[in-house]
């Protein structure tokens, strides 16, 4: 394999085209009102930090489902580096395992090199990390709760984040943590459990949506009274779940537009009127019984995570900086896609 090759397979297997997620959660909470500058040399090492940690910690998630057998029954999963073998699990587990032990190394270090209040950085430090280990090693698999500790983890990395630029907290601070929060549990709690349904046979051992009455149903459809098409189509019926996944998103929705609605700006009126109708049109379409398609499911929940992700920038940052956190971010995104996936959504 040339280089080339070789580098697209470990950006694949980091989930490279995510970062910006990561990497917001950190930089948007440092840099909040009576936080850090944006244009220093610590913004720009956190920055870089933040990649490296969600290419590390979401290449450790990918190898833990390979290494532990879960990728291998599922179809969708053929296509990643462990399993094409395009990386050995050999190298993987030794880049992925020292990476991550030095980049906690490297945030403790930050913490007290840059940190406005060092101690609850790196408690916060050392809650990311625990939480984030306790998913990728079983529980993100094996009980239905495991959008519980993925969620607190990153609220406390928005709480590393926030602790870094600030000396203490106030109900922003707080609010936000909670957004992210219930983020995450809309994010993992419905799109990873929806993307994890059974198809052609796979079946999770442990998923929330099957356990609420949600299905992935396979029929093959009329074209007309004498002909049958035999490609297998597949149909999601949300059954219960659906109100789990209206009152999850809604909850993060009215906890954000609480806080835009007090500052009283008429430009986050505009934005919040704006991403608003983004939300109703993607939760509408994510939550109702449809035909599936797995690249259509993937684009719309790309879509969400980004509009979720935007939505509390301007409130916490200003225009000028927040204009550039999220074009470069959205930037990052779909370059990214493009050069280790070839398609405009992550295929994942």
């Amino acid at each position: 394999m040339n280089i080339v090759l070789k580098v697209k397979a470990w950006l694949r297997l980091f989930r490279a085209q995510t970062a910006p997620a990561t990497a917001l959660v950190i930089l948007v909470p440092y840099l909040a009102v009576g936080g850090a500058r944006f244009l220093s040399w610590k913004t720009l090492a956190l920055a870089l930090y933040a990649t490296l940690l969600h290419w590390w910690t979401f290449g450790h998630n990918s190898l833990m489902d390979c290494a532990m057998g879960y990728d291998k029954k599922d179809p969708s999963k053929s296509h990643h580096p462990l399993l094409r073998e395009d990386i050995s699990l050999h190298d993987a587990h030794n880049t992925i395992h020292w990476g991550l032990a030095l980049l906690m190394v490297a945030g403790a270090v930050t913490s007290t090199a840059i940190g406005a209040n060092p101690l609850p950085a790196t408690a916060c430090l050392l809650l990311y990390a625990a939480l984030g280990h306790a998913y990728n090693d079983g529980l993100s698999k094996e009980t239905i709760h495991g959008w519980l500790p993925i969620s607190a983890c990153f609220s406390a990395l928005a709480g590393f984040g926030w602790f870094l630029g600030h000396t203490g907290i106030n109900w922003l601070g707080c609010a936000f943590l909670a957004y992210v929060f219930l983020t995450q549990v809309f994010e993992i709690g419905w799109e990873g459990n929806l993307k994890e349904l059974a198809v052609a046979g796979q079946v999770e051992r442990e998923n929330l949506l099957r356990r609420m009455g949600a299905t992935i149903q396979t029929y093959t459809p009329i074209v007309d009274q004498h002909e049958t098409a035999w490609i297998p189509h597949y149909r999601f019926e949300p059954g219960s779940s659906r109100i789990f996944g209206l009152a999850v998103k809604m909850a993060a929705w009215t906890l954000a537009s609480a806080i835009i609605l007090a500052a009283q700006q008429a430009l986050l009126i505009i934005w919040w009127i704006c991403l608003t109708a983004a939300v109703v049109a993607f939760l509408t379409f994510l939550t109702e019984p449809r035909e599936f398609n797995r690249p259509n499911e993937l684009r719309a929940m790309s879509a969400m995570e980004i509009v979720s992700i935007y939505f509390p920038i301007p409130i916490l940052v200003n225009w000028p900086v927040a204009t550039v956190l999220m074009l470069a971010g959205i930037g990052y995104f779909y370059g990214m896609n493009r050069v280790i996936w070839g398609v405009d959504y992550p295929k994942v």
